[in-house]
């Protein structure tokens, strides 16, 4: 009988990405769940444009791992709703692999309003409002996966607001605090995390537990490196439920981490030893089931191009790179010594120019064109880091949801 020894090497960033929302015009505002499975659940904004409130659906698609479904699914308008102006759609996919989402949009009177739709296994059920007659705008929501109970959060007014679904109807609104922007997660142990922005450029944390409500409001430490702090916000849970926290503050992207009811003091991500690579975009975060930490941002090349940048955290800390990073950016430190990169020729080596990059590499293809809103990242229960951006055309007049993927490779030694 014979027998083979199997080894993992890891895979590069493939060249070409693959098309998301299928060139249907202007796909922005996306988010991510992740199943059970590996499947990873996408909602996005369609042809919605910020000087036209009124414009704007919300779209789905699965990924199974292969392939993403043919078209995305318009679930703002299902069975004929009328909602208008339909944005920041937030996505979340219990044990029973189901997505349930939430955004925000216009209803026939005009009032802004948080909607829900989830999908029973064989089709959607009609967009329902959660408010009641009340507004609100930038939900986001979680799912316990212990019960299947969701949370969602969202502002309205300078006020943060949480809500329960207990799979029947939704609680009245909890006030958890006075701000924007509410990002909400949820870990095993059924605590419900919240992070949001202050109207004094600081962060604030709470949590929410079934049957004991809300904790004191806690102050996030930060270092305070520009004038916007916390202009974009993403959280993670691990699996000790541990609380990871990136933020952008103007030019430098931060992380924390929430363990034992402290706070670690903020680190710089994108500083390395002798260089930094300044962020134009908000961060994403997805720490693996092995506990590493990924973090993705926009920043720029010498030659002021736009593109994406990866991160990531092992126990150890930030990984260092140990080859030389072949881009267009500043000196870095590379073994112990300086090396300055070559200078960028042609597109065609610049998409080369990301290979052989342990812990800080550029996503190829990210640099074509411009880069609409933040990218988001995802990490995979078999090791594979999923980076979803929304890529504008070169006339700037539409926007298509580009999917990356760094693999690892399964060869026979």
């Amino acid at each position: 009988v014979s027998s083979f020894d199997f080894k993992l090497l890891a895979a590069q960033w493939p060249k070409t990405p693959i098309n998301v929302s299928g060139s249907l015009g202007t796909s922005d505002q996306a988010n991510l769940a992740l199943d059970e499975v590996g499947s990873i659940h996408t909602v996005w904004r369609q042809d919605g444009f910020d000087t036209n409130s009124d414009s704007g659906v919300i779209y789905y698609s699965r990924w199974n791992g292969i392939s993403w479904t043919s078209q995305g699914f318009n679930i703002s308008q299902y069975n004929n709703s009328g909602l208008k102006g339909s944005r920041d759609p937030s996505v979340a996919v219990g044990l029973d692999r189901l997505p349930q989402i939430v955004w925000s949009a216009k209803n026939d009177t005009g009032v802004r309003q948080i909607y829900f739709a989830q999908f029973d296994g064989t089709t959607w059920k009609s967009p329902t409002s959660i408010l009641g007659s009340d507004s609100g705008v930038t939900p986001s929501i979680s799912v316990d996966k212990t019960n299947g109970f969701l949370y969602t959060t969202w502002e309205n007014n300078g006020k943060i607001y949480l809500s329960e679904y207990n799979k029947v109807t939704w609680s009245s609104p909890t006030v958890v605090g006075s701000g924007t922007t509410p990002k909400a997660k949820i870990g095993t142990d059924s605590i419900v995390h919240i992070v949001w922005k202050t109207s004094s450029q600081s962060l604030q944390y709470a949590n929410w537990r079934s049957g004991k409500g809300l904790s004191s409001v806690e102050n996030i430490p930060m270092n305070s490196l520009g004038n916007d702090t916390g202009s974009s916000i993403d959280t993670a849970i691990d699996r000790f439920n541990r609380l990871h926290l990136v933020w952008r503050n103007d030019i430098y992207i931060q992380y924390s981490l929430r363990s034992n009811v402290s706070w670690s003091q903020p680190e710089i991500v994108n500083q390395l030893p002798t260089a930094f690579l300044s962020a134009k975009s908000g961060a994403s975060i997805s720490v693996a089931p092995t506990g590493i930490v990924n973090i993705a941002w926009v920043s720029t090349t010498k030659d002021n191009k736009e593109v994406i940048r990866f991160r990531r955290k092992l126990s150890d800390g930030f990984k260092q790179p140990f080859t030389k990073i072949l881009d267009s950016t500043e000196p870095v430190k590379v073994n112990n010594g300086t090396v300055t990169a070559t200078p960028t020729t042609t597109a065609a080596t610049e998409i080369k120019r990301s290979e052989n990059i342990d812990g800080y590499e550029d996503i190829p293809f990210s640099n074509t064109a411009s880069i609409a809103g933040n990218p988001l990242i995802l990490a995979d229960y078999k090791g594979n880091i999923h980076v979803i951006w929304s890529n504008k055309g070169a006339n700037g007049s539409d926007a298509d949801l580009l999917h990356s993927i760094k693999g690892n490779v399964e060869v026979i030694k």
